[in-house]
């Protein structure tokens, strides 16, 4: 029987969830774009209803609770909210759902930030309506998706050209938009990407405790892990920073962001 791609995100990100080494599949790149975009927009976020679609290890929830405001979470992965709930004390609202079908009221976020979500969900359209639904009026959306720039991931129902993008957020009034990815750029995410999928593939072909005791042993998968926080992280961010005057011929790009409001 064909696995649908929503089980195959279910599958894949509960793995990455139990295993550190399986971590690098996290962006840190999206999650200073998505802080950056907030403090621009807001100064104060203290009382602020915020809603983290696709939370993942929890670490936009956790500043922006930092920062005073009232933090919600939705999920997929039952993983992930236990993961979250272990390391943090502070009091995070965690839900299991679906972004096709928000189990909150209409009108009650402040901001909703939805980061690489909307590719692997069947319908998006929906998704939008349903993100425009529980924001309050003139709340902000902040969203961010992979660009046809990329490889195709086969957890992904698409990704998305400039075009497509802005005819699925037309009746949104666009305070931010930004596409971004030059060459060096995307040779550097195919690469991580490349690693990131080969130690997913290994987690899901082994038994957990199997996976744990070749990953302590796996001197590649340490060596992996230091260049990528030692070296490649710091480097994606500083390339970040100034990817829009790079000299390097951009074609499509990889990513969009973008901050909307109702």
């Amino acid at each position: 029987m064909k696995t649908s791609i929503k089980q195959k995100n279910i599958d894949n990100y509960n793995q990455t969830y139990i295993y550190d080494e399986v971590n690098l599949a996290y962006e840190v790149r999206d999650k200073i774009q998505i802080i950056s975009s907030i403090k621009i927009l807001f100064n104060n976020l203290k009382g602020k209803k915020v809603l983290d679609i696709g939370f993942g290890t929890g670490d936009i929830l956790l500043k922006f609770h930092e920062k005073g405001a009232d933090c919600f979470g939705l999920e997929i992965s039952d993983k992930a909210i236990e993961s979250l709930k272990e390391k943090s004390s502070s009091s995070l609202q965690l839900f299991k759902g679906d972004l096709v079908s928000l189990p909150f009221m209409s009108d009650f976020f402040d901001i909703v930030v939805c980061s690489h979500v909307l590719e692997h969900v069947k319908d998006d359209k929906k998704a939008i309506l349903e993100i425009k639904r529980v924001l309050k009026k003139n709340g902000l959306a902040v969203i961010g998706v992979p660009s046809v720039g990329n490889k195709h991931n086969f957890m992904h129902y698409r990704e998305y050209s400039i075009s497509k993008f802005k005819t699925l957020i037309d009746d949104w009034n666009i305070l931010f938009f930004r596409p971004y990815g030059s060459r060096l750029f995307q040779l550097i995410i195919k690469v991580k990407n490349y690693l990131t999928c080969s130690l997913i593939k290994e987690a899901n072909n082994c038994e957990p405790e199997l996976f744990r005791k070749k990953c302590s042993n796996d001197r590649r998968l340490s060596l992996i892990k230091k260049i990528y926080y030692i070296l490649v992280v710091p480097f994606l961010l500083i390339l970040q920073r100034i990817d829009d005057i790079l000299p390097f011929f951009k074609g499509e790009p990889i990513e969009i962001w973008t901050v909307l409001e109702k």
